[in-house]
């Protein structure tokens, strides 16, 4: 083998040494920056990071309520990780916006990341019958 072609053998194992020492750097940060940005007041749920809305409440349950008044009711189903907004009043258009901007208020996100979750809104038929039977998306979300 020629002295030459020695060299590019040894500067090729380098580099690819060089690549690899970068890439597990690069990895570390990144990972000890996204822990750094979920303090305990945050969760993560479908990847989006949330206000943390389980603590001191019942875990043992089927579902978790995050908010439920006179217009509606947003709880959490943790086995499927997903939320479901029932809106319980009418009109049902109007209701439904208050819900989803509490929502978002509530888990501290934004609506990009909110459409990111798996989100249902129903509403019961004796409340608004035309709108019952959907299962609607948030408005925001295509």
């Amino acid at each position: 083998m020629s002295k030459s072609l020695k060299s590019k053998k040894k500067l090729n194992t380098y580099l690819l040494l060089v690549v690899l020492i970068i890439a597990v750097t690069l990895g570390f940060l990144l990972a000890k920056r996204e822990a750094e940005f979920a303090p305990e007041e945050k969760i993560k749920i479908s990847g989006v990071w949330v206000n943390n809305f389980l603590k001191e409440k019942n875990l043992q349950k089927d579902y978790i309520t995050l908010i439920q008044n006179e217009n509606y009711h947003i709880f959490f189903i943790p086995s499927q990780e997903e939320f479901t907004i029932s809106i319980t009043s009418s009109p049902f258009e109007e209701q439904k916006k208050k819900a989803e901007e509490e929502f978002i208020k509530i888990l501290g996100i934004d609506k990009v990341s909110s459409c990111k979750l798996k989100v249902g809104i129903t509403t019961p038929s004796f409340v608004n019958p035309e709108n019952a039977g959907v299962i609607y998306k948030l408005s925001f979300c295509k």
